[in-house]
C-alpha cells in the first residue's frame, strides 16, 4: 500500500478520534469531571432546603470562564424519604446579580436571563448515596424533619438553546420544584461563594427575597448557607478539527516541499 495513503488513512483515524473526545457526553456528573462550577453537597452535616413550590431557592455563582451552561446538576432529598419519582416540573432559571447594598441588605438574583421548566422525561432522577440529614424549611426557620437519601438531577441542554455566561460575572441559578407527593428539599453545600442563598414564595412580585443561615440547633447555627449544584459545558468539536487539519496541512506541505528538493 502506498505510503502516503497510509499516513492519510491514520491522520483520519486521529480526527475521528479527537471528535470522539469533543462530542457531548450526556451522562451523571461524578466528582473530578470537568465543570464550569462545582459546589459539591455537604454529606456530614447539611441540610435539605425545602424548594417545592411556591418555594423558590437560589444560590449565586462566579463565571471562571465565558461559554454556554449545557449541562446542571442537582443534589436534593425527599422529606421522610417520600416522593422520589412524583416531580412534574422542575424549573431552573439564571439571573443576574443585585450586590448588597444599602437598599438590598443582602445580595439576591436580579432581571431573568434564562429560564427553562423541566417535566418527566427531561431530566435524570439517580440515587446518588445515603446520609442522615435534616429537612429545613425557611419560612419557619426551624428544621422539620429529616431523610437518608441523596439524591442527584441531571439536566442537559441543547447547546443552542443553553444559557451563555461572561467571564467574570455573578450569576444566579434558581430552583424551584412541583410534585404531586412529597417535599423536595435542594442540599446543602460547605463550599461557599460571595453571599447567602436566598429564599422566595411565587408569586410574588416585586420579589421578597431573604438570606438564609442555619438554625438554631443545627452545628452551624448562624452561618450561611449555600446549596449543592454543579454546571458543566460541552466542547466544541469545531476547536479540535481546526488544530488537527491545520497540522496535516502543515505535514503535508512539508512533505511536498521535501520531496521537490
Amino acid at each position: 500500500m502506498n505510503v502516503s495513503v497510509i499516513r492519510n488513512y491514520f491522520a483520519v483515524l486521529a480526527i475521528i478520534a479527537l471528535v470522539g473526545i469533543a462530542a457531548p457526553v450526556r451522562a451523571d456528573w461524578n466528582p473530578g469531571d470537568p465543570a464550569k462550577w462545582v459546589q459539591m453537597p455537604d454529606q456530614n452535616f447539611g441540610m435539605d432546603v425545602r424548594a417545592t413550590a411556591p418555594k423558590i431557592l437560589a444560590d449565586d455563582f462566579l463565571c471562571t470562564f465565558s461559554g454556554e451552561i449545557t449541562d446542571i446538576h442537582i443534589w436534593g432529598s425527599w422529606l421522610n424519604n417520600i416522593g422520589v419519582g412524583s416531580i412534574t416540573n422542575f424549573h431552573i432559571s439564571f439571573h443576574s446579580d443585585i450586590p448588597a447594598g444599602a437598599l438590598t441588605p443582602w445580595s439576591q438574583p436580579g432581571a431573568q436571563l434564562w429560564a427553562t421548566n423541566f417535566v418527566p422525561g427531561q431530566f435524570i432522577e439517580r440515587f446518588y448515596t445515603n446520609a442522615n440529614e435534616g429537612f429545613y424549611d425557611p419560612n419557619v426557620n426551624a428544621i422539620i424533619g429529616s431523610d437518608t437519601e441523596i439524591w442527584q438531577y441531571n439536566f442537559f441542554i441543547d447547546p443552542a438553546n443553553a444559557f451563555t455566561q461572561q467571564i467574570g460575572n455573578i450569576y444566579w441559578l434558581d430552583v424551584s420544584v412541583m410534585t404531586t407527593n412529597g417535599l423536595f428539599g435542594w442540599k446543602t453545600s460547605l463550599q461557599h461563594f460571595n453571599d447567602d442563598a436566598v429564599f422566595d414564595d411565587l408569586p410574588q412580585l416585586p420579589p421578597n427575597w431573604r438570606d438564609m443561615h442555619y438554625p438554631p440547633g443545627h452545628p452551624f447555627q448562624g452561618q450561611s448557607i449555600d446549596m449543592a449544584f454543579a454546571l458543566t459545558t460541552i466542547p466544541e468539536p469545531s476547536a479540535f478539527l481546526l488544530v488537527v487539519l491545520g497540522g496535516l496541512g502543515v505535514a503535508t506541505f512539508t512533505r511536498r516541499r521535501t520531496a521537490r528538493r
